[in-house]
């Protein structure tokens, strides 16, 4: 029969030849009908069988255990066929007390005793050939107890094979093929070498059709299947190069939280993974789980102090900024002032609760407007003193102006010239160069008004009032409204709460007027 060409997957692979022990369980078609399958069709297989190994036995093959209950298990490839009876048929496959097998342990096999297309190592034995070519109809089981991967070479197995296959590493199952095949591949790794430790390794084959003088079944691998010694490097079979390389005879599992380290040339040594190395962050406290690896929460940065504002940097840690102007009430509250002139501040009988105080910058003369800046009270002057025309000024009462003043404007014509200063904002003087041509108001000449002549234009305006009698007095005027009469050319009139005031181009364009009317 002719071989499949899996020979180019395997030349790069070093047959390995050590004596082992070889378990043999011989039966005949009329024994068990799960190996009467010779009219089954070539590649009628179901992989991913569910079966199991028993383990409870330590001296010797294990049993394997069907897990289908008494249902049959049909092929998944290859067609729809028969190709396990039963749990009760398949619970003789490798059975080492049942009178329909006969079990036996061969000590003389080793691998490579026979051409791999002809593997038949029970021949003449057990219930024997029965008057044919070879003894068909078997199954064998290989157990390796000291299977270690090279150093610094990868650890293949492969294995190429008719019918079945099981295979188990360290008692857990890697390759699991059922059924009918003339020739099948399989390959798997072994991990690197862990020093002094090893691999369980389990292989079981069947025959269960006959092919005329053809059962393939061949293994080769880069691993030592049977250790006889070990190095100084705990290396099975090793040369004692015991350079200690990470990552190739030294390793870190962040999963079991193990690093090993190479603490010096030649050995490595176990120590506690740690997830701070590997993944450096000073905002997180990191901690290693087995069977999870690294896990971390964030640091906490909170210095309990409500005026400093709490955060972390990756490369210093944590960061506790002062928060300006902040006054710490409690380890909980505090209270921040926004404007220097607004200060605020803890209540004194409720740590809870914040108080804002205004700072007052007023002052007690009139010629000087206070406010604040920046928390600094200033003032400013908002007095001119008033052209020296060598024109005669007089006063009148405050009472008086604030109620006669706007009746004085709309009388006099418009050949009356005003004008008021603002030297002293309690004041407002007036001067004349013409005439009036309202009969009710005497002739105005010169260059001033004498009181006689406001208290001719008061009487006659108002003649009803009471209070012209003390119209002439030394007091000032104060005019409550402003208007276009109110200030000096260049001069703007700022409405105030009860009066009014007049600033300069420049008082008005640089400085905070907005603010006045406070005043």
């Amino acid at each position: 029969m002719k071989i499949k060409n899996y020979i180019l997957l395997v030349l790069y692979l070093v047959k390995i030849v050590h004596s082992q022990k070889l378990f043999v369980f011989d039966t005949t078609t009329d024994r068990n009908p799960d190996f009467d399958m010779d009219a089954i069709p070539d590649g009628a297989i179901y992989q991913g069988f569910d079966v199991t190994e028993d383990y409870n036995n330590e001296n010797g093959p294990h049993g394997l255990i069907y897990n289908f209950g008494n249902q049959p298990l049909i092929s998944q490839f290859g067609g729809s066929h028969i190709i396990v009876n039963s749990d009760t048929t398949f619970d003789k496959w490798t059975c080492t007390n049942c009178p329909n097998v006969s079990y036996n342990i061969l000590q003389d096999y080793f691998v490579g005793k026979y051409p791999p297309d002809q593997f038949f190592p029970f021949d003449g034995r057990g219930f024997g050939n029965d008057g044919d070519n070879h003894n068909y109809k078997w199954c064998v089981w290989f157990r390796y107890e000291k299977v270690q991967a090279r150093l610094f070479e990868p650890g293949i197995v492969s294995i190429v094979h008719s019918d079945d296959l099981i295979v188990y590493v360290d008692e857990k199952k890697v390759i699991e093929t059922i059924g009918i095949t003339d020739v099948q591949f399989a390959e798997f790794l072994i991990d690197q070498p862990d020093p002094w430790n090893t691999h369980t390794l389990d292989i079981i084959n069947c025959n269960r059709k006959r092919r005329d003088n053809f059962h393939m079944f061949d293994l080769k691998t880069t691993v030592v299947l049977d250790c006889v010694y070990y190095d100084q490097c705990g290396i099975c079979e090793g040369n004692d190069e015991c350079a200690c390389k990470m990552g190739y005879n030294c390793f870190e599992d962040e999963n079991s939280c193990i690093a090993n380290y190479c603490y010096d040339e030649f050995n490595c040594e176990p120590r506690d993974f740690n997830c701070s190395e590997t993944y450096p962050d000073v905002c997180k406290n990191q901690f290693c789980t087995p069977g999870l690896g690294c896990e971390s929460f964030p640091v906490d940065c909170n210095d309990n102090n409500p005026c400093t504002s709490d955060s972390c940097s990756s490369s210093v840690g944590c960061i506790n900024q002062d928060i300006p102007n902040c006054a710490r009430c409690s380890d909980t509250n505090s209270c921040v002032t926004i404007d220097p002139c607004i200060p605020v501040e803890c209540h004194a009988d409720n740590p809870d609760v914040c108080v804002m105080t205004p700072i007052n910058c007023s002052t007690s003369d009139p010629c000087l407007l206070g406010r604040c800046e920046n928390g600094v009270c200033l003032t400013v002057a908002i007095c001119t003193d008033p052209p020296d025309s060598g024109e005669t000024t007089e006063y009148i009462s405050t009472t008086l102006a604030s109620t006669i003043y706007s009746t004085i404007i709309s009388t006099i014509t418009s050949t009356l010239q005003t004008t008021i200063y603002t030297s002293n904002p309690s004041t407002i003087a007036t001067t004349s160069t013409a005439t009036t041509t309202d009969s009710a108001l005497p002739t105005i000449t010169g260059s001033s008004i004498s009181s006689t002549v406001i208290s001719s234009i008061i009487s006659s305006t108002l003649s009803a009032s009471s209070t012209t009698s003390s119209s002439l007095t030394s007091g000032p005027i104060i005019s409550t409204k402003c208007d276009h009469y109110s200030c000096l050319e260049g001069y703007k009139c700022i409405q105030l709460k009860h009066s009014f005031t007049c600033v300069s181009k420049y008082f008005n364009d640089n400085c905070d007027v907005n603010r006045l009317p406070l005043y």
